[in-house]
């Protein structure tokens, strides 16, 4: 016997005919049993010659392991086992009593990176791995089975030769890093020593890798350790549970790693399918990146098992978990609406497209994501996947199928998750469909956040004084989300408005503001699924503001100068009230408040509407005229005199929005100028008269600065007089027989004054001058108009002896004919009434006497005097009593001596 099992000489292994072969002499252990010189011993037959080989070919030299582990010779007549007798291994004749000292184990030394050489059965036997230790076995080229052992890397040594050989023959197994990489055993510099031994008709009950049908987490991603093996699902007690075995786990699973680290174990109920022993996955230097060694033994649970809670992590923020969040409608696809769409949801079973055709999976995230993984698996049952997907998105629905296909990593392994790294913004819409042509099942997880719109930037604010005039840009990177569709504004903190983008675009009109007052104004976005970004914040100060001064400009109106407004400013409304002591104040005044002019109003109204292209403007309250905006008429009424007045102004921006002025200071309207008074309108001559009037007594400040008067006769146009400021009466030509009319106003500071009219007949044209006769003189009268209703006619004489004669109209008549010292006098010479008139004339024969008698051929008159000068005129008297006159006609002067 040798103590040093790693030696050369020691080493033995089975030939295939049952002998046990020695290495280093290169014989076989053979038994002489019997033979008196050797007695029972076992010894090694180097059989040099073809005798010595057929002797230890014997097949009564070939050996076998009892299930007790005793070394059994095949083919001895007697039931024999070999058992250590001090230095030598003897043949007992008295049996396998499968004592303790007839128990013999197999054993193997091999090199990390080595194969394992010689580790046999017999041909007929299969063996048992009692233990597959990493240590420094070979201390100093010495086998040494009491060396230190890696207590790292043993777990996963045992696990990989025992579930790889157990129930095999030989073992064979190439100790590397890829059945036992670095993460376990870090130190390659030792060994791998492993016990069998070999029995008869072994069938091993242990579950290993390759009779595990589907591997899986009782929550997909968390959950117990579940293998289904024979149709059953077994909840794995991994007896030597940390945190390396954990992460490796989740790994090979297809995900990230553990979600914190931590080992939780659950206490399992009793009577419930278990597998207990080694579940151990480890990185590999093959494709697939990962393996797990598996050597279970199946079994029930007894009371108060505790057992692995696993919590894998797909990664930081996994959405469509969330069942609030992402309800099974966020779920939809290409077939009907009992297709079960929300079964892809990871935590379910899986979605199977049923039919033939495209096929595809829609998703709504309700708002825009960016997404970061896509994490796909089989269904539930690990029997259906799809190699490769493709993968469509966009924020609009309508805008999905015309988006860029995006690859996604499909499953090689029924029991494996497989992550697609993305980096995509916007998200909001999602189209996924294999494309591998198979039937296939789907679930489906998406890591990423809410897509916060971006903030705004090159805020600027362009200050007048009651307004501002805010600007900004968007973002237009992917990751900025420039979908945006509102802004909010904030002013010193408190909320203003809900800006539409649609609407406003990128700037807005602050109105209305306090001028000289310094702000803070706030904007932030908004998409569609009122996901906020980032306030931005900037202070800007107003201007000082041009008080609205009112200036009297007459007795019914006054002035106000308004200045252009900023150039998005687009209207303006002028607002007057009378005076009062409080006033209702501006920023109260709605629009349902204002309205136009209605008469007796104390109420503020609108008295005009214009647009600022007109702009700066010297603009008169009260000229009667009408400024109306597109929906109302203004009618700006003038105003009342001698009255007082406020106004404010209220712009208004493109959008609608406005902003008032405060009330103006009170100015009150001038007193209206008082009219002429028309004193007289005398004739002066042949068609000709003198128009005469006085002004009453001015207001306070006010003078004459103009006349307006004008003449016309009826159904003519009127004719305008130039008359200066120091005139008070003026002269004007007429037409015979005409009724004019003449007016007369003047204008002072406060306005015009009302119109003075007076209206009169014009003479009718003077009688035919008196004709001499040889008794006197004829003189004929004109039958009146009949429209002139005239009642009766009289004859009228002159006694003057001035070459300018009074006007008809302002004569004293005597009823008598004037003393012979009289002059200038007018008097009654004969009246008719007019139905006297048989004819168009009536002939009047005026005398000196009577005493001239001759015969009688007209109307005989006794009222002239010799050496008298005379002129005729006919006086009509209408039925009313009105005096109509005709002009004194040429003179005629009766001669001396002629009575």
């Amino acid at each position: 016997m040798d103590d040093n099992c790693v030696h050369y000489r020691a080493r033995f292994r089975y030939l295939d005919t049952n002998l046990l072969h020695n290495f280093k002499t290169g014989g076989s252990l053979v038994s002489k049993y019997g033979n008196s010189t050797f007695l029972n011993r076992l010894y090694i037959y180097d059989g040099k010659n073809q005798k010595g080989k057929e002797f230890e070919n014997n097949n009564e030299h070939r050996f076998k392991q009892t299930d007790a582990g005793s070394l059994f010779l095949y083919d001895s007549t007697v039931n024999s086992c070999t058992q250590p007798n001090g230095i030598y291994v003897d043949q007992k004749k008295d049996g396998c009593k499968n004592a303790t000292e007839q128990k013999f184990t197999f054993g193997s030394v091999t090199d990390y990176n080595a194969k394992m050489e010689n580790v046999h059965c017999s041909p007929d036997q299969h063996m048992v791995v009692h233990r597959a230790d990493y240590g420094d076995f070979k201390s100093r080229g010495t086998f040494n089975i009491a060396a230190n052992t890696n207590t790292t890397c043993n777990p996963l040594t045992n696990c990989q030769v025992k579930s790889r050989c157990g129930g095999n023959r030989s073992c064979e197994l190439t100790m590397n890093n890829n059945l036992l990489p670095s993460e376990y055993c870090s130190d390659t510099s030792k060994e791998i020593y492993t016990e069998y031994t070999c029995m008869d008709n072994y069938s091993s009950p242990a579950i290993t890798l390759e009779k595990v049908r589907a591997f899986k987490l009782s929550r997909r991603n968390t959950g117990f350790i579940e293998i289904h093996v024979d149709s059953t699902w077994r909840r794995v007690v991994e007896e030597n549970w940390d945190k390396n075995r954990q992460k490796m786990l989740c790994q090979h699973l297809g995900f990230e790693e553990t979600a914190d680290n931590k080992i939780v174990t659950i206490q399992l109920g009793s009577g419930q399918n278990i597998a207990t022993g080694d579940l151990i996955c480890y990185n590999t230097i093959q494709p697939s990146g990962t393996s797990c060694c598996i050597h279970l033994q199946p079994s029930k649970s007894p009371p108060s098992t505790t057992i692995p809670y696993v919590q894998c992590k797909i990664c930081d923020k996994p959405l469509l978990q969330d069942t609030n969040t992402f309800p099974d409608s966020v779920f939809s696809g290409s077939g009907g609406p009992n297709d079960n769409y929300e079964h892809a949801r990871i935590i379910r079973g899986g979605w199977c497209p049923r039919g033939p055709g495209t096929t595809y999976l829609m998703l709504d995230l309700q708002k825009q994501y960016h997404i970061t993984q896509v994490l796909v698996m089989a269904d539930v049952s690990q029997v259906r996947w799809s190699g490769s997907y493709s993968l469509k998105y966009s924020h609009d629905k309508t805008l999905v199928d015309g988006s860029s296909a995006i690859p996604i990593n499909g499953n090689k392994y029924g029991y494996k998750a497989s992550i697609t790294s993305l980096n995509i913004y916007n998200v909001r819409y999602i189209k996924i469909q294999s494309t591998d042509n198979q039937h296939f099942c789907l679930r489906i997880e998406l890591c990423g956040e809410v897509q916060v719109p971006a903030p705004v930037k090159n805020l600027n604010v362009s200050p007048s004084d009651y307004s501002a005039h805010m600007t900004w840009d968007i973002p237009t990177a992917p990751e900025d989300s420039s979908y945006i569709t509102y802004f909010r504004f904030f002013l010193n903190d408190r909320f203003r408005k809900h800006i539409s983008r649609a609407m406003y675009g990128t700037a807005f009109n602050i109105l209305p503001l306090k001028p000289n007052t310094e702000y803070t104004v706030k904007i932030d976005t908004e998409d569609g699924s009122l996901q906020r970004g980032t306030p931005v914040t900037t202070s800007f100060t107003t201007k000082q503001a041009e008080p609205v001064n009112l200036v009297a400009l007459s007795y019914a109106s006054l002035k106000v100068t308004i200045a252009k407004p900023p150039t998005y400013i687009k209207e303006v409304m002028v607002i007057v009230q009378i005076a009062s002591d409080n006033p209702k104040p501006v920023e109260s005044l709605k629009a349902s408040d204002l309205k136009p002019y209605q008469a007796n109003t104390q109420d503020p109204y609108i008295t005009a509407y214009l647009k600022t292209d007109a702009l700066p403007l010297t603009f008169v309250i009260g000229d009667g005229k009408e400024y109306n905006s597109e929906k109302q008429n203004y009618f700006n009424q003038p105003l009342k005199q001698n009255t007082s007045y406020i106004a404010f102004l209220r712009f208004f921006d493109t959008q609608n929005e406005y902003y008032s002025t405060e009330w103006s200071n009170s100015s009150t309207t001038f007193v209206k100028p008082p009219a002429p008074n028309i004193l007289n309108i005398i004739s002066i001559s042949l068609k000709m008269y003198t128009i005469s009037w006085s002004i009453p007594s001015l207001p306070d400040q006010q003078t004459i600065h103009k006349y307006y008067a004008n003449y016309s006769a009826l159904n003519e146009s009127s004719k305008m007089l130039n008359i200066s400021r120091e005139m008070t009466s003026v002269t004007v030509a007429v037409e015979f027989d005409k009724r004019y009319t003449f007016e007369i106003q003047i204008e002072t500071e406060a306005g015009r004054s009302n119109t003075t009219s007076e209206t009169w007949l014009s003479h009718s044209a003077p009688l035919k001058s008196a004709e001499k006769t040889d008794d006197g003189y004829t003189v004929i009268l004109r039958k009146p108009r009949k429209e002139q209703k005239i009642k009766n006619v009289t004859l009228v004489l002159l006694k003057s002896e001035s070459s300018e004669p009074p006007a008809p109209e302002i004569v004293q008549l005597k009823m008598s004919v004037p003393s012979e010292a009289e002059d200038n006098v007018a008097f009654k010479v004969k009246e008719f009434n007019i139905t006297e008139f048989k004819n168009d004339t009536i002939e009047i024969s005026l005398r000196e006497s009577k005493d001239n008698r001759r015969r009688k051929r007209a109307i005989e008159v006794y009222a002239l005097a010799s050496g008298t000068t005379y002129r005729t005129a006919q006086l009509n008297t209408d039925e009313s009593g009105n005096l109509i006159w005709s002009y004194w006609s040429k003179p005629f002067t009766v001669p001396k001596g002629n009575s």
